[in-house]
């Protein structure tokens, strides 16, 4: 009796692997990487690092959004803290930016600025986190309401920001 097509096998190749599969192996091992290590990222942004500060930074942001005092005593903090860097008192900036926080933890200017601090600074890694903070709140519209207006130029601010921190030292 005859085997009929069902009945046949392709032959089989023993010890040899094509290169297709080696390469789709390959791209679908990246894609899993990638998803394992930046989806987490993405969904959770990295709490950022404050200046000189041993506790943890900032606590992540209140499911209810801060009174009409609170945001109001935030940008006040935060408007000093731009006036403290402009005349190039860091460390002072850097506690504005705080009180700031503490006071409106979705503030992203706050986090933009407690970022530059920390480039001027020479603490990469505080600026690298403080950016990525920010970009994030942006980026998902959770940030402030006063921040709304200016989110396309605070955004373009940190991702500088980011960028700088992330360049190769010697």
């Amino acid at each position: 009796m005859a085997p009929t097509e069902q009945h046949r096998q392709a032959p089989r190749q023993t010890g040899r692997c094509g290169w297709g599969i080696v390469l789709t192996t390959a791209v679908f091992s990246g894609a899993c990487l990638a998803v394992a290590t930046g989806l987490p990222g993405a969904l959770l942004p990295a709490r950022p690092i404050l200046i000189q500060t041993p506790s943890p930074a900032v606590r992540p942001a209140p499911a209810f959004s801060p009174g009409p005092a609170q945001a109001q005593v935030a940008v006040s903090q935060y408007l000093q803290g731009l006036s403290a860097l402009e005349h190039g008192e860091t460390g002072a900036a850097g506690r504005h930016f705080k009180t700031a926080l503490e006071k409106q933890p979705t503030l992203a200017a706050a986090y933009v600025g407690l970022a530059k601090v920390a480039l001027m600074g020479g603490d990469w890694r505080s600026a690298e986190l403080n950016a990525r903070h920010a970009i994030a709140l942006l980026r998902q519209h959770r940030d402030a309401p006063v921040d709304t207006g200016r989110r396309p130029t605070l955004l373009s601010h940190a991702q500088s920001i980011l960028s700088a921190a992330l360049r190769p030292r010697p």
